[in-house]
């Protein structure tokens, strides 16, 4: 949308929509493939190759116009095999994941790919860091310490208050890897809940159950690592009931930060192909929204986005590095605007590099296959 509006259907230039009139006209559609990495939307990107020096030379170059902010997302591309293939629902690239030899051959591409970033990027302070995938807790416990070494190879400075998330699925989470995820670096973990009822659960082909979920929890807890969850609503044959009970279970584990948002389909995936009878209705899902809504603010949990959720009190890092996406822009010291910009090491990793007064800058996406 741009701040002139959106055209109204049918052609009349002189009739344009307001925002809220263009939601009320769009909001009863499904939520279908609308994921989005900023503006513009990767329908819009260009498949073409890229010169990174180049970008690089030019970003130097806006630097002196804009002080920036730097994030940091780390990809892990391999999930485990599921039934049906990709969760049922996942758009996101991955790929199958074998046995340790693919991670530690991955750990070498990552040195790699480091090394041709190091005249570009290495000693800039980070703002955050995130590992995420496919399954980032995917690795064993002796592997983080290589993991956040990589990091650390580049980026020195890394710790103090510097917020570090790793994301997983329940049912790779062992203490054993969340005491070594925590000696590594790490501060903040993200479970990928999704559900938590057995039969909800089963329909993704994964195999967790929620004991798994709350046990993660705990140790967090005992650990003293911040821990948010994920969770969706608009699951097939899901209903209101079964979504509250799950939030109810999960606030009460006391998690501090809570995504609770709608199930996103599109491609070939299994639900979209199979399941899309048994979605509920877009006004039943609607309702859903609302529901949880009210729930959440019950419980006492801040309304920080759409779909984010935070608990009040909290002492807790508040999810900085999702933040960051979310304002990119920012006053500084004595007026000055600052920007934050975003390297995407590894596996389908994105680039988002803002330019300065002649540039625009540049989002760019990593290859999304690991043979490349």
């Amino acid at each position: 949308m741009t701040a002139t509006g959106i055209l109204a259907r049918g052609g009349d230039l002189d009739h344009r929509l307001s925002a809220r009139a263009y939601i009320e006209a769009h909001r009863r559609r499904r939520h279908s493939n609308r994921v989005l990495h900023g503006h513009p939307s990767p329908l819009l990107w260009r498949n073409r190759d890229l010169s990174v020096p180049a970008i690089m030379a030019a970003r130097a170059k806006a630097l002196r116009d804009t002080p920036t902010r730097l994030n940091l997302y780390v990809a892990t591309p391999y999930c485990l095999p599921t039934n049906p293939d990709r969760c049922g629902f996942c758009l996101f690239p991955s790929e199958v994941y074998r046995g340790r030899p693919q991670l530690d051959r991955y750990l070498g591409y990552l040195e790699r790919e480091g090394e041709i970033y190091r005249p570009f990027l290495a000693g800039t302070p980070l703002t955050s860091v995130y590992f995420g995938g496919g399954t980032s807790n995917l690795y064993r416990a002796d592997q983080y310490a290589r993991l956040l070494q990589l990091v650390r190879s580049l980026f020195p400075d890394l710790g103090g208050d510097t917020e570090v998330t790793l994301e997983g699925i329940p049912q790779l989470f062992t203490l054993e890897k969340l005491d070594a995820m925590k000696a590594a670096g790490c501060t903040r973990v993200s479970i990928g809940v999704q559900q938590l009822d057995d039969e909800m659960i089963a329909m993704s082909g994964r195999k967790q159950k929620a004991a798994q979920v709350f046990q993660t929890i705990a140790w967090c807890h005992d650990l003293g690592l911040a821990v948010s969850a994920d969770l969706i609503f608009g699951w097939p044959r899901q209903t209101v009931a079964r979504m509250l009970r799950d939030l109810e279970a999960v606030t009460k584990a006391g998690v501090d930060h809570l995504t609770h948002y709608e199930l996103n389909i599109g491609g070939r995936t299994d639900f979209t192909l199979n399941r899309s009878h048994e979605l509920p209705s877009v006004e039943q899902t609607l309702d859903m929204y609302r529901t949880a809504r009210d729930f959440l603010a019950e419980k006492g949990y801040r309304h920080a986005t759409t779909y984010d959720w935070e608990r009040s009190g909290s002492r807790a890092p508040q999810l900085l590095y999702e933040e960051e996406w979310r304002r990119r822009f920012a006053a500084g010291p004595e007026g000055m605007v600052t920007s934050s910009q975003t390297w995407g090491w590894g596996f389908a990793g994105i680039c988002h590099f803002f330019g300065g007064r002649h540039d625009r800058g540049w989002t760019y996406m990593n290859h999304t296959r690991v043979g490349d």
